[in-house]
């Protein structure tokens, strides 16, 4: 009896490390609230109108926080502005309420050899993604979120081609400004995430 009660104690916690207190809804398409001027802004991140094939973001839910890889798609190697305060997102979902909102992180511009990340080429994406040619960093899920409607990160990338023509800082920020592309997460069924890698990421971040 006290072995059957350990193994089902045992499966609880299990099952509570898993537990994901958000759904996705894979059938939200984006669009402005009718007479809303206030988060018209929002529409560049969301309407598609910006953004690139040269990355793909996929991401999983891990407890709080929505985990993204984001892959370099292209044949060549890719620079990354990765910044101080991690990559730009925007997230729009709804609360308890079914009351719709927005969750920003605005970009914040430093640009020197930490702050950068270079990718290189995606040869197979399939289950397993290669820290060579993705980076990995965690978007927090605000707490009164209970459905995320869409995500999305503005992505900040040179070639080394282009790079090639700046002559000094701001000739690269000005470079990468210009290559600003709004990237829209692909969030995936099922998608598992190692804990032990997201503490790794947290360490290096930190």
């Amino acid at each position: 009896m006290q072995f059957c009660l350990a193994v089902m104690m045992a499966l609880c916690l299990v099952c509570g490390c898993q537990y994901v207190r958000v759904t996705i809804d894979r059938s939200y398409t984006f669009s402005i609230e009718s007479g809303s001027t206030e988060h018209e802004d929002m529409a560049k991140w969301f309407d598609g109108s910006n953004t690139t094939s040269n990355f793909c973001i996929r991401a999983g839910i891990y407890k709080d926080w929505i985990c993204c890889y984001v892959i370099n798609m292209t044949s060549q190697y890719m620079i990354v502005h990765r910044g101080i305060a991690d990559l730009p997102y925007a997230i729009k979902y709804c609360d308890s309420k079914d009351m719709s909102h927005y969750s920003t992180l605005r970009p914040y511009f430093e640009y020197t050899l930490s702050s950068i990340e270079i990718l290189e080429p995606a040869r197979n994406i399939g289950v397993t993604i290669s820290p060579y040619c993705s980076l990995m960093y965690k978007i927090p899920i605000p707490k009164d979120c209970e459905r995320i409607l869409a995500a999305s990160v503005a992505v900040e990338y040179v070639t080394f081609s282009e790079m090639q023509q700046c002559k000094d800082a701001c000739d690269l920020a000005n470079l990468f400004q210009k290559n600003v592309k709004y990237v829209p997460v692909v969030f995936f069924d099922k998608v598992e995430i190692d804990a032990e890698l997201v503490i790794d990421a947290e360490l290096v971040r930190e």
